[in-house]
C-alpha cells in the first residue's frame, strides 16, 4: 500500500513519519479501544447489579448477589482508571514522537480500519529488505570506497612514465617557414624502487580495511534476514491470532447472552453469571489487543523490510 493512502486511512498528517510512529498511534487506539469496552461493561454490570436487587427483594436471591454485583462495579472502576492511565501515556508518546504538545487530543479514531496484507513473500521481503535498506547500502559504498582506495595504493608500486613535447616558431620577426619553426619532446620515467615500505604498508592496510568492511556487510546481512524472518513470522502469528480472537469473542458473546437470560429468571447462580460475563469482557479485550497488535507487527514489518516508500 503506498505511504500516501495509508496515511490517509490512519488519520494521520505529513509530519509523521514511518516505524515507531504508526506503532505510537496504533498502541493508542488499543487503549482507547479498551476503555471503551469497559464502558461498555459497566452498563451491563449496572444491569446485573438492578436485577440482582430485583431477585432480591422477590427472595430468589440472597442478598448477597448484590453486594458481588456491588464489588464487581467498584473492581471494573479500578480496571477503568488503570486503562484511562495507560491511553494517556500512550497519547502523550504518540503525540512526543510527531513534536505536538504531550496533552494534544488525538483525532480519528477510527475502529474500521482495513486489514493491511503483504503480497511478499519471505525470500522477497529479504530481498527488498537488502536493497533499500540505508545501512545496508551505506556499508556497500564504505566498501567500493575501500576497493578504490586499495588500487590507488597499488599504483604506488608502479612506474611512472611523463611525456612532454614543445612546437612553436622562433626568430626576431614574425615568420612561419620550415626555417623558424622548433619542436622540443622528452620522456621522463619515474620508479620508486624503495620507500622504507611504506607503500606496501599502505596497500596491506587498505585491503585489511576492505576485508573488515566485507564481514561487517556478511554480518549485516544475516542479521537484517533475521529480523525480516522474525517480523514476517509474526505477522502471520498475529493474523492467526485474529482468527482465534474472533471465533473466541463470538463463542463467550453467546454464552453470555444465554446465560444472563437464565440469570434473570433466576435459573442460574450469579457466580456463572459474573464468569460468563468476565469471559465475554476479557474476549472483547483480547480481540482488541489481537487486532492492534497484527498493526503494530505489520508496522514493524514494514520497517525491516524496508517497505516505506513515502512521497508526498
Amino acid at each position: 500500500m503506498a505511504g500516501k493512502d495509508y496515511y490517509k486511512i490512519l488519520g494521520l498528517d505529513k509530519s509523521a513519519g514511518p516505524g515507531d510512529i504508526k506503532k505510537a498511534y496504533f498502541n493508542y487506539l488499543k487503549a482507547a479501544r479498551v476503555i471503551k469496552i469497559y464502558d461498555e461493561t459497566y452498563l451491563l454490570l449496572k444491569e446485573n447489579l438492578r436485577v440482582s436487587e430485583k431477585l432480591f427483594q422477590h427472595h430468589k436471591a440472597t442478598e448477597e448477589v448484590v453486594f458481588r454485583a456491588k464489588a464487581e462495579i467498584a473492581e471494573l472502576q479500578q480496571q477503568q482508571a488503570e486503562a484511562e492511565k495507560n491511553m494517556k501515556l500512550a497519547a502523550a508518546y504518540f503525540n512526543f514522537l510527531i513534536n505536538r504538545p504531550l496533552d494534544s487530543p488525538i483525532e480519528s479514531v477510527n475502529e474500521s480500519l482495513p486489514m493491511f496484507e503483504t503480497e511478499l513473500s519471505l525470500p522477497q521481503a529479504e530481498a527488498r529488505a537488502l536493497e533499500h535498506r540505508v545501512e545496508f547500502q551505506q556499508l556497500q559504498s564504505a566498501i567500493e570506497a575501500a576497493q578504490n582506495n586499495a588500487r590507488l595504493s597499488i599504483s604506488a608500486f608502479l612506474p611512472g612514465v611523463t611525456g612532454v613535447f614543445d612546437y612553436g616558431f622562433q626568430g626576431e620577426k614574425y615568420k612561419f617557414t620550415e626555417k623558424n619553426d622548433f619542436w622540443m619532446g622528452s620522456i621522463v620515467l619515474h620508479w620508486n624502487l624503495f620507500n622504507g615500505f611504506q607503500d606496501k604498508s599502505k596497500h596491506e592496510q587498505a585491503l585489511l580495511e576492505k576485508n573488515k568492511l566485507t564481514t561487517q556487510l556478511m554480518e549485516l546481512e544475516a542479521k537484517i534476514k533475521l529480523q525480516v524472518q522474525e517480523a514476517y513470522d509474526n505477522l502471520i502469528v498475529a493474523r492467526k491470532s485474529i482468527v482465534s480472537a474472533d471465533e473466541r469473542l463470538n463463542s463467550a458473546r453467546e454464552s453470555f447472552r444465554i446465560v444472563s437470560k437464565k440469570y434473570e429468571q433466576g435459573m442460574v447462580p450469579q457466580i456463572e453469571y459474573t464468569n460468563a460475563r468476565t469471559m465475554f469482557t476479557n474476549a472483547e479485550i483480547n480481540k482488541a489487543i489481537a487486532r492492534y497488535d497484527y498493526h503494530v507487527k505489520f508496522a514493524v514489518f514494514e520497517q525491516v523490510a524496508a517497505l516505506q516508500r513515502i512521497d508526498f
